[in-house]
């Protein structure tokens, strides 16, 4: 048996489950919590620079020193981890 007769011959139990279902849906829309906006903490940022055919040691000097000295000052910085490879900069900075 097919969904669409069997809907046509039992027309009060279809019509019954959908009432069940919308109700269900309502009662979790209205006991579920949320917030319109929730606190988040981030407590990581990560800064990838990408530099291409460049040294380490050029990539160290220009770009990955002065992201640590600009971080340096920035308050509630626990720790700044970085490395720098040929064409790349990473930087992890732990609030």
């Amino acid at each position: 048996m097919n969904i669409p007769k069997f809907s046509v011959r039992n027309s009060v139990l279809v019509n019954l489950i959908m009432i069940i279902m919308i109700a269900a849906g309502l009662l979790a829309l209205i006991r579920l919590p949320s917030e319109l906006m929730p606190k988040i903490e981030m407590n990581w940022v990560f800064i990838t620079t990408i530099y291409p055919g460049v040294s380490p040691e050029e990539i160290e000097e220009l770009i990955t020193k002065p992201i640590e000295d600009a971080i340096e000052n920035v308050d509630k910085v626990d720790f700044i981890s970085s490395g720098s490879s040929e064409g790349q900069s990473f930087v992890g900075v732990k609030f």
